[in-house]
This record gives structure tokens, sequence and C-alpha cells, in this order.
């Protein structure tokens, strides 16, 4: 925040809302953090020392600086505190030096932490100057991750998806390394309207549920859709014919066969959900107990699947013949009742909502009630909407030599 900043005798000088800045307090100069401008230096003088200042993307101790050596500047730098830098010593490296690399570090592309920055007392405003972006830059690579997210991310078995969390876990997901995707930089302006925008198109069909846009489903034989998959298509190729290439070449370059890198050096990111408490009943009775406890998402299907064979919710009955389904993406098979038309002879993977189920994924409007017969793809993606996303990352230790959580 910028009340807490300190400004130099030198001034502020000039810079704009997104460039790149470093973090210190006056009396240790080394940073402690690196981030972004979250207000430029003339609106900061406009308004004084009020509203955000820098978005922190990188500090000391987070995670990032957990998985490195470890190293601290000097002395003052502690877990809990940043203090005033004693003397320095013969192996300290020079300020100047430290600021100057952090300033051409590439930091575009990392998640922030947020704004809290309670401890900040000073901002070098010295930041290094980017353009800003374009609309027209920013609208082409909204568009590129909407429909990388839709080809890579989004199966049919995950629709309907809210729109907020097909943007946070697809589409940022697909972004090119080194990028920011800020729809606030484009001419979309906000998610709702791109959502409308691609509906508008007729790359995707939206419905509301309880008064949020979700997608409901994806227009697969769209001439864009398709379009794009060809590109991706090629894109994977030249990658695939380049690393073949590139393995030939170290092969012919060294006889003799090493031996490969296990896991050493690799950072894994796995998703995690945790259920509500009008839900955990669903996952057994481990979770009404241990209401902290996490799933991975096969993990969840399972108990899905576990807790309609124990309700009898899919035992057969008149007129409807069991049987099981499998997700093609080799995902845990579900048994559910399969109701058959007989006009084409397909089948509709349907289960019987019991009181829980009714209760914690449908709204009193959409007129649902126990008993009634309701699509597992449904209740699925309902389930998962409900659930609280965690994400767990497993990095490897050096000093203990094994994989870490």
């Amino acid at each position: 925040m910028l009340p807490g900043f300190i400004v130099p005798p030198e001034g502020l000088g000039t810079f704009e809302a997104g460039d790149q800045s470093t973090v210190s307090i006056p009396e240790n100069g080394y940073p402690f953090a690196v981030g972004t401008m979250q207000t430029g230096s003339e609106e900061i003088k406009e308004k004084g020392l009020k509203g955000k200042g820098v978005k922190v993307l990188h500090h000391f101790p987070d995670v990032l600086w957990a998985m490195g050596s470890k190293s601290i500047p000097n002395a003052g730098f502690l877990q809990d505190r940043i203090y005033p830098a004693p003397e320095k010593s013969d192996g300290d490296a020079d300020v100047g030096e430290v600021a100057d690399s952090l300033k051409h570090a590439d930091i575009s592309g990392a998640e922030g932490e947020g704004d809290n920055i309670d401890r900040t007392k000073a901002v070098d405003t010295s930041a290094s100057t980017s353009a800003p972006k374009s609309a027209g830059n920013m609208d082409e690579l909204v568009d590129t991750c909407f429909l990388k997210a839709l080809h890579t991310k989004v199966a049919d078995a995950d629709l309907p998806m809210e729109s907020s969390k097909f943007f946070s876990n697809c589409m940022l997901a697909s972004r090119p390394a080194g990028t920011d995707l800020d729809i606030k930089q484009s001419s979309y302006k906000k998610l709702s309207k791109l959502i409308k925008k691609m509906e508008k198109r007729g790359l995707i069909t939206v419905k509301q549920i309880r008064k949020e846009d979700y997608i409901a489903s994806v227009v697969r034989d769209h001439e864009i859709y398709k379009a794009f998959g060809e590109e991706l298509k090629a894109e994977a190729s030249a990658a695939a014919t380049a690393a073949a290439t590139a393995t030939a070449t170290a092969e012919a370059g060294d006889a003799s066969p090493k031996k490969p890198q296990e896991s050493k050096n690799r950072i894994e990111v796995h998703e995690m959900f945790r259920a509500p408490s009008n839900l955990r009943v669903v996952f057994g009775e481990e979770a009404v107990q241990n209401k902290d406890m996490l799933f991975s998402r096969n993990d969840a299907r399972n108990k899905l699947r576990q807790y309609v064979e124990a309700e009898g919710l899919a035992n057969e009955s008149a007129g409807r013949a069991a049987t099981t389904t499998t997700n093609p993406s080799t995902q845990p098979s579900l048994t559910v009742l399969v109701c058959f038309n007989k006009k084409n002879e397909s089948g509709t993977a349907l289960l019987k909502a019991n009181k829980v189920l009714v209760s914690g994924l449908y709204g009193k409007k959409e007129g649902v009630t126990v008993d009634s017969s309701v699509e597992i793809a449904d209740v699925e993606a309902r389930l998962f909407s409900k659930l609280q996303l965690y994400h767990k990352v497993v990095c490897y230790d050096k000093a203990a030599d094994r994989m870490i959580e």
C-alpha cells in the first residue's frame, strides 16, 4: 500500500503502472521483494500516498526463495522481519549490483502474492520503464488463451463450468511463458464481456446458474475452433521433431549412455480439493471427522462413485439398465443408471438424487427434488464447483535428498 512508502530526498522519479520495481527499507539497501507498480508516479503525486503501491511477485522468504539456495544478503534479513543492515563485510555483494540485476530480471509471467506488503518502508522507484501493452496485442493474447484453454483444458465432462473458474484454472494456465494475461488491458475489459462475445461468435453456449455465467458447451465443429486445433497440432509436431533432433544430436556427441535424471530439480503442482461442511458426507466418515482433508480430482470422483453405490442411487429399476460409463480420458469409472431411448438407442448417464445432493448442489428454483433423475456429468461438475481448490507443490529438497510437499 502507498501509505507505507517513504519518499526519498531525491523524489519519486518517473514511472508508470506496470513498471518493474524493488522494495527495501531505508536502513538496509538490499531489496527484499520485487514486483510491478500498481500506480504511476503522476497519479501518486495527484492523490498523495493513497491506494495501491506494488504488486509483489516474489519476496524474502517465500516458497520460491525456499526452493533455491536460501541465501541471504546480510544479517539484517531474518525470517520474520527485515532489520537495518550491519556494516558491510568483505563477502557482501554491492547493493547497486543486486538492485541492477533485479531490475533486469524477467518477472512478467510470475504469479503475484497479492498486495500484502505491510512491512514495506520504501520502494526503489528506479524501475525500468517498459512500454504498456496495447489493447490489440492483449486482445490477440486473450483470444489465443481462450481457444487453447478450450482445446487443452476443457473436456465435455467438465461442463458446465463457471466462467471465473474457466479463466483462473484454464485460461491463465494456457498463456505463453513470460506473458501477463490481463483482460482489463484488452478491448473486452471484463470477463463477462469476453464470454458473451465468444458466445456471439458461436464458439460456446452459455447459461446462467444462480446468476453466474457458466460455459454450458463448446462448439467443437466451429471453423475457428477447428482451425486453431490444426495450429496446435502443427506446433506439437514441430516441437516433437525438434526434440527428436536434439536427442539424436546429443546421443551422437556422447556414445556413453547416461543415467536419466530422476525427479530431482523438478517442481510438480497438483490440484487438490476440500469439501464444504454440507458435502463432507459424500467423501466418507474420514472427511467428516477431518474438515481439512484434501482430495485429488481422481480421489474426489472415486468418493462420489462410492457414495452413489453406498446410498443405492444407482440401483437397477424398471425400464432402465445398470451400466458402467468410463471417461475416455482414463478417469475412474462410475456406475450409474442409463435411460435408453428406443428411437436412437442412445443412452444418457443418470443417477437418482438424494437429500444431500439436492441441498448441496441445486438451487430451490431449479426444480430438482429428492429421487429426481439427474445427469451424472452435471452432478460431477456441480460438485467440483462447490469444492475449495488448493494447490500442492512438490519439489526436490537437496539437503534431505527427497521430494517434499
